[in-house]
């Protein structure tokens, strides 16, 4: 520009020479940095923290193969893998190939024992390298040379929730044919728990002919609901009982309730709502349940479940995603139940001792807003007494209105809680849900969840309750040994000889 308007002869042709060699040096310097960019020469060894922004970056609202290929971009990229493939676990030993980037497709059900061996030594993540070098590999060394041979791989991933595996993932061998190192082992055994949910996305919708059906949102919304109700676990402590609903208003929905068994004496209990309808808040939800319970298994500090949980919502579900909900632990050993409260919009307590109920949730802040949640949230605890109840339940049940424009509310919740005391807590949830529907005569506005818990003793009650038995033993027991010394008594007096015996024997 600047010679254009110096020079009016030649300006115009001067620029326009310019411009084309800006052009020139530009596409040049692009087809240099692409190969560069692949070598190994122009790699970074310390890629951490740039896998796992990518990796959080994924955005899982888009199709199944184009999410895959964003995942091997990413692998290739940050850890030089030259190949992926993703296989799905499709019950009866068999898994199913999902993903390939270079077409090649493996035979792998032979090797489910393999799988479930390495879980069983904590081993979600290995690398070809390991297997000649780390001793706890050795039992299956020949079953892994072999693994690695036949599908070409350098590292495998088992896709696990607890025992169940899901899937895995196969990488080639680094560019160069190099293999990986004990840094990429560290980085992908830190990183975990992205491969876990890209894994379980891909198992939930791999079956493209559900997906390419009109009615998959009614088809995929059946197969997410059942993933929720058999994975939650039953609580089998005889000192509570609890029981839940979760009603979709469109057949699909974000909400969910979970019931995670930590140990005998502690259980955990989740609750909440994830913003978003249709298929994308079901998905979300879905991989929220199983990441809490995949943190579970690296995580054992209350707050920091929370804080974790925070970060994955913000950062690898869809932009704009927020959870609005509480986690719940109940210790059988103190009979206290420890809660963090991240948005729940009601949550009551009903003590029969004052035969009343009052709300207990206190002040939250919803999950997904905030880089760091941990400032806003603190752990709050309450004692349980015998038949004390606990009932949270999500906006559906509480907004929703009347054909008069009535809402539904809360005290009204209260009342059917006092009422309904003594049923047991799966049928007071239902009978809240119930309540609704005659109140409203009218569609569901909104989705409805309702959880509630029924403490049925506590050691108080138990210490109580073993003394009053102790006591009426006692009791029981003199009243006995009083009867036995009467029976004496009167057996004694039948012995006696009556007068005109003694007279009698007198004379």
């Amino acid at each position: 520009m600047l010679v254009y308007y110096m020079n009016d002869t030649y300006g115009i042709i001067v620029a326009a020479i310019g411009l084309a060699v800006v052009f020139a040096d530009c596409f040049l310097v692009n087809m240099i940095y692409k190969p560069l960019r692949k070598s190994k020469f122009f790699h970074t060894s310390d890629y951490a923290q740039v896998f796992e922004k990518d990796l959080a970056s994924i955005d899982y609202s888009g199709e199944m193969d184009e999410i895959a290929d964003q995942m091997f971009g990413i692998f290739n990229r940050n850890a030089e893998a030259s190949s992926m493939a993703v296989y799905i676990n499709g019950g009866n030993a068999t898994f199913e190939n999902a993903y390939t980037s270079n077409g090649k497709k493996y035979k792998i059900d032979s090797y489910e024992i393999l799988f479930e061996s390495l879980l069983n030594i904590g081993r979600n993540v290995v690398i070809f390298t390991e297997v000649e070098t780390v001793h706890a590999l050795s039992p299956f060394k020949k079953e892994l040379q072999d693994f690695f041979k036949k599908t070409e791989a350098d590292a495998l991933f088992i896709l696990n929730e607890g025992r169940d595996v899901h899937g895995i993932i196969i990488l080639g061998m680094k560019a160069g044919n190099d293999h990986y190192k004990e840094y990429d082992l560290s980085i992908f055994t830190k990183l975990y728990s992205y491969f876990f949910v890209f894994g379980y996305y891909m198992r939930n919708i791999s079956n493209k002919e559900i997906i390419g059906t009109v009615n998959r949102e009614l088809r995929m919304s059946a197969q997410i609901i059942t993933s929720i109700q058999e994975n939650m676990d039953a609580v089998k402590n005889p000192r509570l009982d609890a029981g839940c609903i979760m009603v979709p208003a469109h057949n699909i929905g974000g909400e969910f309730v979970d019931m995670i068994r930590l140990t005998d004496s502690r259980h955990l209990f989740v609750m909440g709502d994830l913003s978003g309808k249709g298929i994308a808040a079901s998905m979300s939800m879905v991989i929220l349940k199983a990441i809490i319970r995949a943190y579970l298994e690296e995580t054992h500090d209350f707050k920091q479940l929370v804080v974790k949980v925070n970060k994955f919502i913000r950062y690898n579900l869809q932009k704009g995603t927020i959870f609005a909900g509480m986690f719940a632990i109940v210790n059988f050993e103190n009979d206290t139940m420890y809660y963090i409260n991240c948005g729940i919009p009601a949550m009551f307590l009903y003590t029969e001792a004052y035969n009343n109920v009052i709300e207990i949730q206190g002040s939250g802040h919803i999950l997904g807003f905030v880089n760091d949640i941990s400032p806003y949230i603190s752990v709050k605890q309450i004692k349980l007494h015998k038949n004390d109840i606990v009932l949270a339940c999500t906006d559906g049940l509480i907004e929703s209105h009347s054909l008069r424009g009535e809402q539904f509310g809360k005290d009204r919740i209260q009342r059917l809680m006092v009422a309904n005391a003594m049923y047991p807590a799966q049928r007071m949830a239902q009978f809240e849900h119930d309540e609704l529907m005659r109140f409203m005569s009218h569609e569901m506005e909104d989705d409805v969840s309702v959880l509630v818990m029924k403490y049925l003793s506590s050691i108080e009650s138990e210490k109580e309750e073993a003394r009053a038995i102790k006591e009426e033993f006692m009791a029981s027991m003199e009243q006995e040994t009083d009867a036995a010394e009467m029976l004496d008594a009167a057996e004694f007096v039948e012995d006696v000889p009556d007068a005109d015996e003694i007279i009698s024997d007198n004379a």
